[in-house]
C-alpha cells in the first residue's frame, strides 16, 4: 500500500513534498468449514469435525430438523474447537408421522473472541431407524363357525373350521395404521378382525398378517395351525338279506339284515359313529326308522 502526503516546505514559497511508503496486511481469516459429519438417524450420535481457520478462533455448533418454523435451533455446544457430537432424540420422529427421511440442518458458527465472523449453514438427510416400526399389541385367535360340532371344540379341522383372528396394532411416535392384511391358503382378508374361509388342507397351516404404518413400515405376526385330517362319512358297501329274529339267513324269514362297511374321520378320536337305518315301502313317500 503506498501513502503520500503534501505541505509547505518554505514559509516563504511554495512547492510539493511528496513521500512514499509501503505497508503489509495480515491476512485475515475467514470462518472454518466443516471437513466430516458422521450419523444418519434419529437417536444416533452425530459427530462433526472442521478445521479451524485459525488457532485463536472459537466455535458454536446448532441443529435443527425440518425447517425452522416447524422444529427450533437446538445449540450443541459454545468455545468448541475443531469437533463435537450431538444427538438427535429419536422421539422427534413424531415430527414426521408419514415420512421415513427429513432434512437435518447444521450451522457452525465461527467467532474471533466474542464477535461472530462466519457462519457456515448446511444440510443433511435424517432418517427413521428401521426398528421404529407398528407394534401388534394382542391377537386373539378363535373359531369363527359357530356351528362347529361341540365335540370338535378347541380343534381346528378341516373344512369346517373357520379361524377368526383379531389383531389390536399400535404406531409408534406419531405413526398412523394404514393397513392389515392377513393371508391364508392364497386367500388374503383386509382389516383387524377377519373370519377365514372353511381350513382346505390338513396338517400344519400358516397365516400371516402384515400391519402398515403411515410411514410405510411393517411388522408381521405368524401363526400355525395344527388342522386335524376330516372328510365326510363313506359307505363303501351295503347288503341286506332275509333272516330270523336272531339274524340267521332264512329265505322265508321275517326280518331283514343290513350289513355295510365304510369309514368316517377320527378328529383325534373325537367323531362319534352312528348308523341310522331307514326304510319305506315302495308305495310310501315316507321313510321309517
Amino acid at each position: 500500500m503506498s501513502a503520500y502526503a503534501s505541505f509547505d516546505a518554505k514559509p516563504s514559497s511554495v512547492g510539493w513534498l511528496s513521500a512514499s511508503n509501503g505497508l503489509t496486511l495480515s491476512t485475515i481469516p475467514r470462518g472454518s468449514k466443516t471437513e466430516s459429519i458422521s450419523g444418519s438417524e434419529f437417536g444416533e450420535t452425530f459427530k462433526i469435525k472442521w478445521t479451524p481457520a485459525s488457532d485463536t478462533f472459537t466455535h458454536r455448533v446448532y441443529w435443527h430438523i425440518l425447517t425452522e418454523k416447524e422444529h427450533q435451533w437446538v445449540l450443541v455446544d459454545t468455545g468448541l474447537i475443531n469437533q463435537c457430537s450431538f444427538k438427535v432424540p429419536i422421539e422427534l420422529c413424531s415430527k414426521i408421522p408419514s415420512e421415513g427421511q427429513t432434512t437435518l440442518t447444521v450451522s457452525l458458527e465461527t467467532y474471533a473472541g466474542e464477535t461472530k465472523i462466519w457462519d457456515e449453514i448446511k444440510t443433511y438427510t435424517i432418517k427413521v431407524p428401521t426398528s421404529v416400526a407398528p407394534t401388534i399389541e394382542s391377537k386373539t385367535i378363535t373359531e369363527g363357525n359357530s356351528s362347529l360340532p361341540g365335540e370338535f371344540r378347541g380343534l381346528w379341522v378341516q373344512s369346517i373350521s373357520r379361524p377368526k383372528i383379531s389383531i389390536n396394532a399400535k404406531g409408534i411416535y406419531g405413526s398412523t395404521i394404514k393397513s392389515i392384511k392377513t393371508t391364508f391358503e392364497e386367500a388374503s382378508y383386509d382389516g383387524n378382525e377377519v373370519i377365514f374361509n372353511p381350513i382346505k388342507a390338513d396338517g400344519q397351516i400358516k397365516s400371516k398378517t402384515i400391519v402398515t404404518d403411515s410411514r410405510g413400515r411393517t411388522t408381521e405376526y405368524i401363526h400355525t395351525y395344527n388342522v386335524v385330517p376330516y372328510h365326510e362319512p363313506q359307505i363303501k358297501s351295503l347288503t341286506f338279506a332275509f333272516c330270523d329274529v336272531n339274524g340267521r339267513p332264512d329265505p322265508s324269514g321275517t326280518f331283514i339284515k343290513i350289513t355295510t362297511s365304510g369309514n368316517i374321520a377320527s378328529v383325534n378320536n373325537t367323531n362319534l359313529r352312528v348308523l341310522n337305518v331307514k326304510w319305506r315301502k315302495t308305495n310310501i313317500a315316507e321313510f321309517l326308522k
